[in-house]
C-alpha cells in the first residue's frame, strides 16, 4: 500500500520533473486550461439551454374543453381518468360559472362596458379542464387521450411551441455532443503528448529500474502524480477564467433581456469550478498512466 513517505517522494519527482521543463509545463498547463474552460463554456451553454427548456415546459398548459350539454358526472369521471395518466402532473376543472367570473375579473378594470355586457347574457363558456404535464415530449399522446373521449369538444394546447423546444432541445444536445467530443479528444491527446515527452525524458531511468526489478506501479506513480499535478493548475486555471467570464456574461445577460432565465451566477461557478478542477486533474493522471503502461508493455 502506498504510504505517506511514498507519496511525497513521488509528488516531489513530478515537481522536479516538471521544473526541469518549464517552457513544455507552461504549455501544456495553458492547453489543458483553454481546453477545460471550453468545457465548461460548452455545458453551461447545454445546461442554460435545459433550464430555459425546463421553465417553459412548466408553464405550458393543455386545455379540454367540454361539451355544452356534457353531464357533470361524465366530465368529473374523464377528469379522474386522466389524473391516473403516468404524465399528468397536475389537473384542474374549471367549471363554467367560475371561467366567467375569472374573465369579468379580467375585463373588470380596463373595459368595464365588457362587463356589463357578460351580464346581460348566458354563459357560453364551457367547463373545461386545465393539465399540468411531466413530460412535454409525451404530450401528443396526453392531447390524443383526451381526444377519445366523446363529451369532449376541444383540446387546445401550443403545438408550434412544443415543437420548436424538442427542435430546440434535439439541435443543442447533437451540438453540444460533438464539440464535447472534440474537446475531449483534443484533452487526451494533448496530455497522452505530454506523458510521452517525459517518458522520453526519463527513458534511462525508466529502464534501469525495469533492469532492476522494478514493480510497474513503482514506474507509473511518479507520471501518475505528473499529469494529475499539470491537470489541477490547467483546471484551477480554468476555473478561474470561467468564474470572470460566466459571471460577466450573466450580468450583461439579464441586463439586456432581464426575462430569460439563466441559471444564477451563484452557486453554479462554485459547483463548474469544482466539477473543471475534479475532471482536469482526473483525466491527467488516467491519460499519463494509460501512456506509461503503453510503453512499458510494449515489445
Amino acid at each position: 500500500m502506498l504510504n505517506f513517505s511514498a507519496f511525497q517522494k513521488d509528488v516531489k519527482a513530478a515537481i522536479k520533473s516538471i521544473r526541469s521543463r518549464p517552457l513544455v509545463s507552461a504549455v501544456s498547463v495553458g492547453l489543458i486550461g483553454i481546453t477545460m474552460f471550453l468545457m465548461g463554456l460548452i455545458l453551461s451553454c447545454v445546461l442554460n439551454a435545459d433550464h430555459i427548456t425546463n421553465n417553459i415546459e412548466n408553464q405550458i398548459r393543455i386545455s379540454a374543453f367540454f361539451k355544452n350539454d356534457a353531464e357533470k358526472a361524465n366530465e368529473y369521471a374523464i377528469r379522474d381518468i386522466m389524473e391516473a395518466e403516468p404524465n399528468v402532473k397536475k389537473i384542474t376543472f374549471v367549471d363554467s360559472t367560475d371561467a366567467m367570473e375569472e374573465m369579468k375579473s379580467i375585463f373588470s378594470q380596463d373595459n368595464p362596458d365588457i362587463v356589463g355586457g357578460l351580464k346581460m347574457i348566458v354563459n357560453p363558456l364551457p367547463d373545461s379542464l386545465v393539465i399540468e404535464i411531466k413530460d412535454v415530449e409525451q404530450m401528443g399522446a396526453t392531447v390524443a387521450k383526451l381526444s377519445e373521449f366523446g363529451d369532449v369538444e376541444r383540446v387546445s394546447y401550443s403545438k408550434d411551441l412544443v415543437e420548436n423546444i424538442l427542435s430546440l432541445t434535439a439541435i443543442t444536445k447533437v451540438i453540444s455532443t460533438f464539440f464535447l467530443f472534440i474537446i475531449v479528444a483534443a484533452m487526451i491527446a494533448i496530455i497522452i503528448n505530454i506523458a510521452k515527452m517525459s517518458i522520453h525524458s526519463r527513458q534511462t531511468e525508466i529502464e534501469v529500474m525495469k533492469y532492476l526489478g522494478a514493480y510497474d506501479s513503482l514506474i507509473i506513480r511518479p507520471l501518475f502524480a505528473e499529469g494529475v499535478l499539470l491537470g489541477l493548475v490547467g483546471g484551477a486555471l480554468a476555473a478561474m477564467v470561467f468564474r470572470v467570464v460566466y459571471s460577466l456574461f450573466i450580468s450583461k445577460a439579464m441586463g439586456v433581456v432581464p426575462f430569460l432565465d439563466l441559471i444564477p451566477i451563484f452557486p453554479y461557478i462554485t459547483y463548474m469550478s469544482f466539477i473543471l478542477i475534479v475532471v482536469s486533474a482526473g483525466m491527467g493522471g488516467l491519460c499519463v498512466t494509460m501512456a506509461t503502461k503503453k510503453y512499458l508493455y510494449k515489445e
